[in-house]
């Protein structure tokens, strides 16, 4: 069994969101429900790394670019662009050091979001 491991810096603005919610037991056994979400502006250096959190994920590319690693490929995210991944697997995404990235993001889970990928 491997365990949860992540890493990350919070290279964002200040005008940056992030609302992180506390779901009721009914909504985690019954519904799907959003864990986090939020709008960020990233600094150069900014960037996520982990593995074997029970959740998925989305991010959609307002502007500037991202680079996601994820399932042994790479991706280069550029405007208007979204990725969906399970965050069980291993991903590394990270901001273009020249084009900061904008991103909307959402962190999502439920008792039968397992179909989904």
């Amino acid at each position: 069994m491997t365990t949860y491991k992540e890493n990350f810096t919070t290279a964002w603005s200040e005008d940056s969101i992030r609302f992180i919610s506390s779901p009721s037991v009914f909504a985690k056994s019954t519904l799907y429900y959003v864990q986090e979400i939020g709008h960020f502006r990233t600094l150069p250096g900014y960037f996520t790394e982990r593995e074997q959190l029970d959740s998925y994920l989305i991010v959609y590319t307002i502007k500037g670019k991202g680079r996601l690693k994820y399932q042994g490929k790479r991706y280069n995210l550029q405007p208007q662009q979204v990725f969906f991944i399970h965050c069980e697997d291993y991903h590394y995404y990270e901001t273009d050091p020249l084009e900061p990235w904008e991103i909307l993001w959402v962190h999502l889970h439920g008792s039968s979001t397992s179909w989904l990928l």
